[in-house]
């Protein structure tokens, strides 16, 4: 290749890629496909269409959701309908749910196996501000949201005998997480055939949390034409034996249902309707607000967010602008992989938490009643407390505040900080991640929340065991017993100095984990003057010590008696350990990695033991071997930045970059594991720019190894604005050894920067080794 046409081909991939926004970047099919076998643990996500931190998104269904199945996957071909889903994530279910479906020509078909229909995939498309969906039957059908409304349209082939919407009001969940006391739901149509309301309590995981009487997820919908005749279904209550969560469910385990022709109003724990709109060529365009107080509110909110018509274009465009306002908020120059795989990730880094306020007041599901203020919910803190919240303070800085004031409102509420606030609490994870999450908020500087509150919801979690702490294994997801999970096992912990693993599940994770939990709260305090509680819990964060077997030269669970369990092998979680097996475990105690040095026999044999993990277990895991890595769970998503700790800055950068470049990709499979509410593609995020929260509560972050060529981070409040600017030079394809990392000039010999310094803008600059 000539010159002159070298420089003319690079200057029309300048030209296309400055073209389009970053939304333009996202693919909201990565994630939603698997390259494994068990597709619960793959990355489980949809094609989510809505706003920003939404209070639903929207989503072509392809099967009904229940633990560890999502509505959509990209393996699937039948198409079910639009739902309305809140789920978020695999193994956390949906709630408050609505779904629609156009049909046309013969009898309504309202069950949901019977009436899929063949997508035309080459003609559906995906974006996260509207999504259209062709199938074989001609009809094509269209969705635009926001917060709390929604547009669709459906166009029917030309000459269509009907025009028929089936909408489906309530349904049951056959997890063993559901009740099997029926929830009750129902469609009401309008006597002038053009609107309806819909109603449901229905709550996938409603048995591992309170029993919320007053909840009701409400829908006030609206029609283009007037229907000339509806009709209603209701399936009877039936089940067999609870599912396992992921466990396979066939379609004949739902229950039957029975169509009631002429009807416009129903009540049953399974039911729905349809309005059939006669024949003819015209689209039926539908205008839906929903609500979790009531149905006034559900009408306010449609009128508010979609206007008085049925303009989906206009919808589209400002929740369009709404995911251009976020997504530009960091603004890269990379290869165009990369940009995809960044601005996807950001995409689905800003859907959770959830808004779940309603313009001044909201549903609390901790109080089971609408209180005043405003309020976010589904935090999937265990997970998001690593990298998540830190890309949160950088991106959406302005919703840092209000979130901490959720989580604070659930202490006040309910007396404890959640584990996973989905609308009440739950069982989910183990640990007391609110503390770190809270502790970082402050160190970063946020003051829109009460911070010395936080101080005692936090010091509270960390010193005061729960009800029946010693006599309950609890056990992940275990039933609600009439009190919140906290710190479960903290009796023993506090009294023997680990958790006993014959009296509580998860042992050896807890324990390390309480240490970082008891590292974050004392951080906390020390900022308030609570120095002699700080010191108490700096000191007791050494508990970890007490779970070193020097014979397997491992953490292992040990028994209230001191004995360590028997009959354990270094490849099995076996219960004792979270998301992870004795050898990731060592590298939980990011907090005192000189502590860990003397477990390991010093500097050089930890170092040793680091790079064995990863060549032996990391990056060779899988069946077969090699075909996966161990970053698809969270325990793991710190430890290459270990190697910073221990002043192994090549290392790190390598096996980052590593990281980086092999475990996400541009396919439907995305990314290895759950992508848990943001986590999954925060850490890319960070990383990608170079960063890392190895220790959030810190506000610190290490130096990796940056994937982009450059990036303009704007800032804004609660802080000044700023820019920060991130700039690499020498940049090539596959270099990752920083020769040089400086901050304003400044050199950063520790590869280490306070995240105060880099709000307030500068450049962040990156000399790569040329020589790589």
């Amino acid at each position: 290749m000539n010159n002159t046409l070298a420089y003319v081909l690079a200057a029309a991939t300048a030209l296309s890629a400055a073209a389009k926004d970053a939304v333009d970047y996202v693919d909201p099919l990565i994630g939603t496909g698997t390259k494994r076998s068990d597709e619960a643990n793959a990355g489980g996500m949809m094609p989510y269409t809505g706003v920003p931190f939404g209070m639903w998104q929207w989503v072509p269904m392809t099967r009904l959701s229940e633990h560890g199945i999502t509505s959509f996957s990209a393996n699937d071909t039948m198409f079910r309908g639009f739902v309305a889903t809140r789920q978020p994530a695999p193994w956390m279910g949906d709630y408050g749910q609505i779904s629609i479906q156009a049909q046309c020509g013969g009898t309504p078909v309202c069950d949901y196996e019977r009436r899929g229909v063949a997508m035309v995939k080459e003609k559906c498309a995906y974006a996260p501000h509207r999504a259209t969906v062709a199938t074989a039957d001609g009809i094509f059908g269209e969705v635009a949201s926001s917060s709390r409304a929604a547009i669709l349209r459906f166009t029917f082939p030309k000459g269509a005998k009907s025009r028929r919407l089936v909408i489906d009001a309530s349904r049951f969940f056959l997890s063993c997480f559901a009740t099997d006391v029926p929830q009750p739901g129902g469609i009401r149509f309008a006597a002038d055939g053009m609107s309806a309301e819909t109603w449901n309590s229905d709550r996938c995981d409603s048995l591992e949390t309170p029993e919320l009487k007053n909840f009701f997820a409400r829908c006030r919908i609206e029609f283009s034409e007037k229907a000339v005749a509806t009709g209603t279904y209701k399936g009877g209550f039936r089940r067999g034996p609870r599912r396992r969560p992921g466990a396979k469910i066939e379609w004949s385990d739902y229950p039957e249902i029975s169509q009631t022709p002429g009807s416009r109003e129903v009540e049953a724990d399974m039911c729905g309707g349809w309005c059939d709109f006669g024949p003819g060529d015209g689209p039926i365009e539908v205008r839906i607000g929903c609500s979790f107080i009531d149905a006034a509110q559900a009408k306010d909110n449609l009128v508010r967010e979609a206007g008085d018509g049925f303009d989906i274009a206009a919808l589209a465009a400002r929740s369009r602008a709404a995911w251009e306002s976020q997504l530009s908020r960091i603004e890269i120059d990379a290869p165009e992989d990369v940009r995809t795989i960044f601005y996807t990730a950001m995409y689905h880094a800003c859907l959770l938490p959830r808004e779940i306020g309603e313009y001044g007041r909201y549903y609390s599901g901790i109080l089971d009643k609408v209180v005043e203020g405003d309020s976010y919910t589904d935090f999937s803190l265990w997970d998001t407390y690593r990298t998540e919240h830190a890309f949160l303070t950088f991106v959406a800085s302005e919703r840092v505040d209000p979130m901490m004031r959720s989580l604070l409102q659930v202490y006040d509420q309910g007396g404890s900080l959640p584990k996973f606030p989905s609308l009440s609490y739950t069982s989910q994870m183990e640990a007391d991640s609110a503390e770190v999450v809270l502790a970082e908020a402050y160190a970063k500087g946020f003051r829109g929340f009460d911070a010395e509150k936080a101080w005692e919801a936090c010091w509270k979690s960390a010193t005061v065991p729960q009800i029946n702490d010693i006599t309950h294994h609890w056990k992940e997801r275990h039933p609600w017993r009439g009190y919140p999970a906290m710190r479960c096992g903290l009796t023993r912990y506090m009294e023997n100095g680990w958790v006993a693993a014959d009296e509580c599940f998860e042992s050896v994770s807890r324990t390390c984990d309480f240490g970082l939990d008891d590292m974050a709260t004392a951080s906390l305090g020390e900022a308030l003057g609570h120095a002699k509680e700080a010191a108490y819990l700096r000191a007791r964060a050494r508990n970890y010590t007490n779970i070193w077997n020097a014979a397997e030269n491992c953490f292992w669970p040990r028994h209230e008696n001191g004995i360590w369990k028997k009959g354990l092998n270094h490849d099995d979680g076996h219960g004792d350990y979270t998301e992870c097996t004795p050898d990731t475990s060592v590298w939980q105690i990011p907090y005192d990695v000189e502590g860990l040095k003397k477990l390991l026999g010093g500097q050089e044999a930890t170092v040793k033991r680091l790079d064995e993990y990863f060549e032996k277990h990391f990056f060779n895991a899988g069946d077969p071997p090699g075909s996966m890595s161990l970053h698809e769970n969270e325990p793991t998503h710190h430890i290459a930045y270990l190697y910073n700790l221990l002043d192994e800055h090549d290392k790190c950068a390598k096996t980052v970059h590593r990281i980086l470049t092999t475990t996400y990709s541009t396919e439907a499979w995305g990314f290895e594991g759950n992508d848990d509410c943001g986590q999954m593609s925060a850490w890319y995020i960070l990383s990608a720019l170079g960063i890392y929260p190895t220790l959030p509560y810190t506000g610190y972050y290490e130096i990796g190894s940056p994937l982009v060529r450059s990036a303009k981070i704007r800032i804004g409040e609660p802080y000044a604005a700023a820019t920060l600017e991130v700039r690499v030079k020498n940049y090539a394809p596959g270099r990752w050894r920083v020769k040089r990392a400086s901050f304003n000039g400044r050199d950063l010999a520790a590869r280490r920067i306070s995240h105060l310094d880099l709000i307030k803008g500068g450049v962040l600059e990156f000399e790569m080794d040329a020589a790589d």
